[in-house]
Protein backbone atom coordinates (compact mmCIF):
# COMPACT_ATOMS: atom_id res chain seq x y z
CA UNK A 1 0.00 0.00 0.00
CA UNK A 2 1.90 3.07 -1.24
CA UNK A 3 -0.31 5.99 -0.29
CA UNK A 4 1.86 8.88 -1.55
CA UNK A 5 1.70 7.58 -5.12
CA UNK A 6 -2.09 7.62 -4.94
CA UNK A 7 -2.61 11.03 -3.42
CA UNK A 8 -2.82 13.17 -6.54
CA UNK A 9 -4.88 10.65 -8.50
CA UNK A 10 -7.40 9.97 -5.76
CA UNK A 11 -7.85 13.57 -4.67
CA UNK A 12 -9.69 14.49 -7.85
CA UNK A 13 -11.67 11.25 -8.00
CA UNK A 14 -12.84 11.35 -4.41
CA UNK A 15 -13.43 15.09 -4.28
CA UNK A 16 -16.10 14.64 -6.93
CA UNK A 17 -17.38 11.49 -5.27
CA UNK A 18 -17.80 13.29 -1.94
CA UNK A 19 -19.86 16.00 -3.54
CA UNK A 20 -22.11 13.40 -5.18
CA UNK A 21 -22.45 11.52 -1.90
CA UNK A 22 -23.36 14.73 -0.11
CA UNK A 23 -26.09 15.46 -2.63
CA UNK A 24 -27.50 11.96 -2.24
CA UNK A 25 -27.38 12.29 1.53
CA UNK A 26 -29.35 15.51 1.43
CA UNK A 27 -31.97 13.80 -0.74
CA UNK A 28 -32.22 10.82 1.59
CA UNK A 29 -32.68 13.09 4.61
CA UNK A 30 -35.99 14.23 3.14
CA UNK A 31 -37.65 10.83 3.33
CA UNK A 32 -37.89 7.94 5.78
CA UNK A 33 -35.85 4.85 4.87
CA UNK A 34 -37.86 1.98 3.46
CA UNK A 35 -35.57 -0.88 4.47
CA UNK A 36 -32.89 -1.84 6.97
CA UNK A 37 -30.33 -1.79 4.17
CA UNK A 38 -31.26 1.83 3.43
CA UNK A 39 -30.38 2.77 7.00
CA UNK A 40 -26.95 1.15 6.79
CA UNK A 41 -26.24 2.68 3.38
CA UNK A 42 -27.15 6.10 4.70
CA UNK A 43 -24.84 5.73 7.71
CA UNK A 44 -22.02 4.55 5.42
CA UNK A 45 -22.48 7.62 3.27
CA UNK A 46 -22.78 10.02 6.21
CA UNK A 47 -19.54 8.81 7.78
CA UNK A 48 -17.71 8.99 4.48
CA UNK A 49 -18.87 12.54 3.72
CA UNK A 50 -17.87 13.64 7.24
CA UNK A 51 -14.45 12.08 6.75
CA UNK A 52 -13.93 13.83 3.42
CA UNK A 53 -15.16 17.24 4.57
CA UNK A 54 -13.92 17.62 8.15
CA UNK A 55 -12.39 14.31 9.21
CA UNK A 56 -15.32 13.75 11.54
CA UNK A 57 -15.42 14.03 15.31
CA UNK A 58 -16.88 11.95 18.16
CA UNK A 59 -19.80 14.40 18.46
CA UNK A 60 -20.56 14.14 14.74
CA UNK A 61 -20.30 10.36 14.83
CA UNK A 62 -22.62 10.24 17.84
CA UNK A 63 -25.19 12.25 15.93
CA UNK A 64 -24.93 10.07 12.81
CA UNK A 65 -25.31 6.90 14.88
CA UNK A 66 -28.28 8.36 16.77
CA UNK A 67 -29.98 9.25 13.47
CA UNK A 68 -29.31 5.72 12.22
CA UNK A 69 -30.86 4.19 15.34
CA UNK A 70 -33.98 6.32 14.92
CA UNK A 71 -34.21 5.35 11.28
CA UNK A 72 -33.78 1.65 12.07
CA UNK A 73 -36.51 1.81 14.71
CA UNK A 74 -38.79 3.32 12.05
CA UNK A 75 -37.98 0.42 9.71
CA UNK A 76 -38.62 -2.12 12.46
CA UNK A 77 -42.08 -0.61 12.95
CA UNK A 78 -42.97 -0.15 9.28
CA UNK A 79 -41.00 -2.73 7.30
CA UNK A 80 -39.84 -5.53 9.63
CA UNK A 81 -39.71 -7.96 6.72
CA UNK A 82 -36.59 -6.14 5.44
CA UNK A 83 -34.62 -7.30 8.50
CA UNK A 84 -34.06 -10.64 6.77
CA UNK A 85 -33.70 -9.43 3.17
CA UNK A 86 -30.28 -10.17 1.66
CA UNK A 87 -28.37 -7.58 -0.36
CA UNK A 88 -26.61 -8.37 -3.65
CA UNK A 89 -23.79 -10.03 -1.69
CA UNK A 90 -26.23 -12.22 0.20
CA UNK A 91 -25.74 -10.34 3.48
CA UNK A 92 -28.73 -9.66 5.71
CA UNK A 93 -28.83 -6.30 7.53
CA UNK A 94 -27.39 -7.77 10.73
CA UNK A 95 -24.37 -9.14 8.89
CA UNK A 96 -23.96 -5.90 7.02
CA UNK A 97 -24.07 -3.83 10.23
CA UNK A 98 -21.50 -6.19 11.76
CA UNK A 99 -19.26 -5.87 8.72
CA UNK A 100 -19.31 -2.09 9.02
CA UNK A 101 -18.76 -2.14 12.78
CA UNK A 102 -21.98 -0.33 13.70
CA UNK A 103 -22.29 -1.50 17.30
CA UNK A 104 -25.51 0.34 18.16
CA UNK A 105 -27.31 -0.99 15.10
CA UNK A 106 -26.07 -4.51 15.80
CA UNK A 107 -27.32 -4.29 19.38
CA UNK A 108 -30.74 -3.05 18.22
CA UNK A 109 -31.05 -5.68 15.51
CA UNK A 110 -30.17 -8.45 17.94
CA UNK A 111 -33.27 -7.48 19.93
CA UNK A 112 -35.45 -8.37 16.91
CA UNK A 113 -36.60 -11.98 16.38
CA UNK A 114 -36.35 -11.55 12.60
CA UNK A 115 -32.66 -10.70 12.80
CA UNK A 116 -31.96 -13.48 15.29
CA UNK A 117 -33.54 -15.95 12.86
CA UNK A 118 -30.78 -15.25 10.30
CA UNK A 119 -27.90 -14.71 12.71
CA UNK A 120 -25.90 -17.61 11.20
CA UNK A 121 -26.88 -16.94 7.57
CA UNK A 122 -23.87 -16.87 5.24
CA UNK A 123 -23.43 -14.42 2.38
CA UNK A 124 -22.08 -15.21 -1.05
CA UNK A 125 -18.56 -15.01 0.44
CA UNK A 126 -19.44 -17.88 2.77
CA UNK A 127 -19.11 -15.71 5.88
CA UNK A 128 -21.74 -15.13 8.56
CA UNK A 129 -22.00 -12.23 10.99
CA UNK A 130 -19.67 -13.75 13.59
CA UNK A 131 -17.05 -14.48 10.91
CA UNK A 132 -17.12 -10.82 9.92
CA UNK A 133 -16.77 -9.74 13.54
CA UNK A 134 -13.67 -11.92 13.85
CA UNK A 135 -12.06 -10.66 10.65
CA UNK A 136 -12.99 -6.99 11.22
CA UNK A 137 -12.10 -6.08 7.64
CA UNK A 138 -13.21 -2.45 8.13
CA UNK A 139 -10.19 -2.09 10.43
CA UNK A 140 -7.81 -4.78 9.10
CA UNK A 141 -7.63 -4.21 5.34
CA UNK A 142 -3.85 -3.85 5.49
CA UNK A 143 -3.51 -7.18 7.31
CA UNK A 144 -5.41 -8.86 4.50
CA UNK A 145 -4.21 -6.93 1.45
CA UNK A 146 -1.08 -4.95 2.36
CA UNK A 147 -0.33 -4.00 -1.25
CA UNK A 148 -3.77 -2.79 -2.29
CA UNK A 149 -3.75 0.40 -4.36
CA UNK A 150 -7.35 0.35 -5.58
CA UNK A 151 -8.57 3.86 -4.64
CA UNK A 152 -12.20 2.74 -4.53
CA UNK A 153 -11.23 0.39 -1.69
CA UNK A 154 -8.29 2.19 -0.14
CA UNK A 155 -9.53 5.77 0.17
CA UNK A 156 -12.82 5.01 2.00
CA UNK A 157 -10.87 2.69 4.28
CA UNK A 158 -8.25 5.32 5.09
CA UNK A 159 -10.56 8.27 5.67
CA UNK A 160 -12.84 6.33 8.04
CA UNK A 161 -10.07 4.93 10.25
CA UNK A 162 -10.38 7.76 12.82
CA UNK A 163 -14.01 6.69 13.35
CA UNK A 164 -13.04 3.07 13.92
CA UNK A 165 -10.07 3.97 16.12
CA UNK A 166 -12.42 5.99 18.31
CA UNK A 167 -15.21 3.37 18.41
CA UNK A 168 -13.16 0.14 18.47
CA UNK A 169 -16.40 -1.71 17.71
CA UNK A 170 -15.49 -5.27 16.89
CA UNK A 171 -14.68 -6.76 20.32
CA UNK A 172 -18.07 -5.65 21.64
CA UNK A 173 -19.86 -6.82 18.50
CA UNK A 174 -18.21 -10.24 18.83
CA UNK A 175 -19.47 -10.50 22.42
CA UNK A 176 -22.98 -9.35 21.47
CA UNK A 177 -23.23 -12.00 18.77
CA UNK A 178 -21.96 -14.74 21.07
CA UNK A 179 -24.48 -13.76 23.75
CA UNK A 180 -27.26 -13.83 21.15
CA UNK A 181 -26.50 -17.43 20.19
CA UNK A 182 -24.32 -17.04 17.08
CA UNK A 183 -22.14 -19.93 15.97
CA UNK A 184 -18.79 -18.95 17.50
CA UNK A 185 -16.54 -21.30 15.55
CA UNK A 186 -13.45 -19.59 14.13
CA UNK A 187 -12.15 -22.11 11.60
CA UNK A 188 -14.24 -20.99 8.63
CA UNK A 189 -13.22 -17.35 9.03
CA UNK A 190 -9.59 -18.46 9.40
CA UNK A 191 -9.64 -20.57 6.24
CA UNK A 192 -11.38 -17.81 4.31
CA UNK A 193 -8.70 -15.32 5.34
CA UNK A 194 -5.91 -17.70 4.35
CA UNK A 195 -7.52 -18.36 0.96
CA UNK A 196 -8.70 -14.83 0.15
CA UNK A 197 -6.07 -12.50 1.57
CA UNK A 198 -2.93 -11.66 -0.39
CA UNK A 199 -0.71 -11.15 2.66
CA UNK A 200 2.02 -13.74 2.12
CA UNK A 201 4.22 -12.81 5.06
CA UNK A 202 5.18 -16.19 6.62
CA UNK A 203 4.86 -15.10 10.25
CA UNK A 204 1.46 -13.49 9.66
CA UNK A 205 0.06 -16.57 7.98
CA UNK A 206 1.49 -18.89 10.62
CA UNK A 207 -0.05 -16.78 13.37
CA UNK A 208 -3.44 -16.92 11.67
CA UNK A 209 -3.22 -20.68 11.27
CA UNK A 210 -2.28 -21.20 14.92
CA UNK A 211 -4.54 -18.55 16.45
CA UNK A 212 -6.90 -19.39 19.29
CA UNK A 213 -8.31 -15.82 19.27
CA UNK A 214 -8.67 -14.92 15.63
CA UNK A 215 -9.92 -11.37 16.16
CA UNK A 216 -6.95 -10.48 18.38
CA UNK A 217 -4.64 -12.05 15.81
CA UNK A 218 -6.20 -9.93 13.06
CA UNK A 219 -5.38 -6.76 14.95
CA UNK A 220 -1.83 -7.94 15.69
CA UNK A 221 -1.24 -8.79 12.03
CA UNK A 222 -2.73 -5.43 11.04
CA UNK A 223 -0.26 -3.60 13.29
CA UNK A 224 2.72 -5.50 11.88
CA UNK A 225 1.63 -5.12 8.27
CA UNK A 226 1.04 -1.39 8.74
CA UNK A 227 4.50 -1.01 10.25
CA UNK A 228 6.08 -2.92 7.37
CA UNK A 229 4.27 -0.76 4.83
CA UNK A 230 5.35 2.40 6.61
CA UNK A 231 8.97 1.27 6.59
CA UNK A 232 8.76 0.32 2.92
CA UNK A 233 7.42 3.79 2.07
CA UNK A 234 10.20 5.49 4.03
CA UNK A 235 12.83 3.29 2.40
CA UNK A 236 11.52 4.38 -1.00
CA UNK A 237 11.80 8.02 0.12
CA UNK A 238 15.32 7.40 1.39
CA UNK A 239 16.33 5.84 -1.92
CA UNK A 240 15.05 8.93 -3.74
CA UNK A 241 16.87 11.21 -1.30
CA UNK A 242 20.09 9.29 -1.81
CA UNK A 243 19.76 9.45 -5.59
CA UNK A 244 19.32 13.22 -5.49
CA UNK A 245 21.77 14.24 -2.77
CA UNK A 246 24.64 11.74 -2.85
CA UNK A 247 26.20 13.73 -5.72
CA UNK A 248 26.05 16.77 -3.44
CA UNK A 249 28.07 14.89 -0.83
CA UNK A 250 30.56 13.80 -3.48
CA UNK A 251 30.97 17.40 -4.66
CA UNK A 252 31.22 18.82 -1.14
CA UNK A 253 27.95 20.80 -1.31
CA UNK A 254 26.52 18.71 1.57
CA UNK A 255 28.43 17.14 4.42
CA UNK A 256 28.28 13.39 4.86
CA UNK A 257 27.22 13.90 8.47
CA UNK A 258 24.28 16.12 7.51
CA UNK A 259 23.35 13.69 4.75
CA UNK A 260 23.10 10.78 7.19
CA UNK A 261 21.29 12.93 9.75
CA UNK A 262 18.67 13.88 7.17
CA UNK A 263 18.13 10.23 6.31
CA UNK A 264 17.81 9.26 9.98
CA UNK A 265 15.26 12.04 10.44
CA UNK A 266 13.12 10.66 7.61
CA UNK A 267 12.75 7.48 9.66
CA UNK A 268 12.21 9.28 12.96
CA UNK A 269 9.58 11.62 11.51
CA UNK A 270 7.61 8.51 10.52
CA UNK A 271 7.91 7.06 14.03
CA UNK A 272 10.50 4.46 13.00
CA UNK A 273 13.97 3.70 14.27
CA UNK A 274 16.58 4.46 11.61
CA UNK A 275 18.76 1.57 10.54
CA UNK A 276 22.15 1.35 12.19
CA UNK A 277 24.89 3.26 10.45
CA UNK A 278 27.29 1.20 8.40
CA UNK A 279 30.07 2.72 10.49
CA UNK A 280 28.56 1.53 13.83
Amino acid sequence: MRIPRLALVTAAIWGITALCAQAKEQTNNQAHPTSAHDVIRHLDRSLYVMAEQTGGSPAQWDMAESDALSAMRHVIRTAPETLTTPDKKGRNPLTRAVTRGYTDLVELLLQQPQAISVINHKGTDGLDAYDHALLAFSMTLVACRPDTENPFTLVPYLVTQPYYADRDPFPKIKALLADAGADTGEDHARQTWLAYCTNEHPQDRQDVRASTDLQATMFAVQARATQRNKRSEIEASVATYREIFEPWVDSGRLSAKQFETDIANLYRDAGLDPPESKDD
